[in-house]
């Protein structure tokens, strides 16, 4: 068994012991890129279990410092760059679509598993977007063995394969951009993975990522949030993105990671609202 099976495999077994999904947030953990990255160059499996423990029931981690400020210039602007050059638009993901990026209104939002306002960018492994792949898979590979899963689960598949690697890129516009509670799948990945591009009393003055608590309560983690820093959390825990302010210079920009059922699948599992009443 190489290294990289080991840890695997004890992620694999820990959160396979949960007796249910974590749906509530917990706690804050925090951890440098840096120290995360060393964890596995040491093998060091009692730190990397105490993570992964966590995680399973119901922690919030933040890796701090995982980009650079010329490496969110360079995501921003590799959105930016996809918005300039085409229209909104709209694939389904069953064959090797190209890259695109939909302007999601509230005329659109109904078509969605919850109702949500942003300009969401897309892209796929096979459209020659290397850089851009290179450095996130780098951030990305850790996180999915933190999930239990192989670094290279849903890499190089297509559609036909029936799940995908797509990086999503968001700008949540002010005074309509929100992403309504909901609760990700995670039959693909244990956790939803978030990068944090913009910074609240800075780019935003309110709203953003919340988690609801074991007292169904709404908790704002943004002031935790700095930009360059990611986040990930079991997938069933509630969360959501609360409206951001209508001031004309305020914008959220956003990095989802998600290894997703194609829509070669059939009843393709996506996000949901959940069963609950949020106080």
């Amino acid at each position: 068994m190489n290294k990289e099976n080991q840890f695997v495999e004890i992620s694999k077994k820990i959160w396979a012991e949960q007796p249910f999904p974590a749906e509530r947030f917990n706690s804050v953990s925090k951890i440098n890129f840096d120290e995360l990255q060393e964890i596995f160059i040491k093998n060091d499996l009692n730190s990397f279990k105490t993570i992964v423990n966590d995680l399973a029931k119901g922690n919030f981690l933040i890796i701090k410092r995982c980009f650079s400020k010329n490496e969110i210039d360079f995501l921003k602007k590799t959105g930016q760059n996809l918005m300039a050059s085409k229209e909104s638009s709209f694939y389904k993901m069953d064959r090797k679509i190209p890259n695109f990026w939909r302007d999601i209104t509230s005329e659109h939002s109904h078509k969605y598993g919850v109702p949500v306002v942003k300009k969401s960018m897309y892209f796929f492994h096979w459209n020659g977007e290397d850089k851009l792949f290179e450095l996130i898979n780098k951030r990305w590979d850790i996180i999915k063995i933190l999930g239990g899963r192989e670094s290279s689960f849903g890499k190089s598949t297509f559609p036909e394969d029936g799940f995908i690697d797509r990086i999503q890129l968001v700008e949540y516009p002010c005074g309509t951009g929100y992403l309504a509670p909901h609760q990700d799948p995670d039959h693909n990945q244990r956790c939803f993975i978030s990068g944090y591009m913009s910074k609240i009393g800075v780019d935003f003055k309110t709203g953003g990522f919340w988690a609801l608590n074991k007292n169904n309560e709404k908790v704002n983690l943004e002031d935790q949030l700095e930009v360059g820093d990611m986040g990930i959390g079991s997938a069933k825990i509630v969360h959501g993105v609360d409206q951001i302010d209508d001031q004309i210079s305020s914008n959220r920009w956003f990095l989802g990671l998600y290894t997703n059922d194609s829509d070669c699948v059939k009843n393709r599992i996506t996000l949901e609202a959940p069963k609950v009443k949020i106080q």
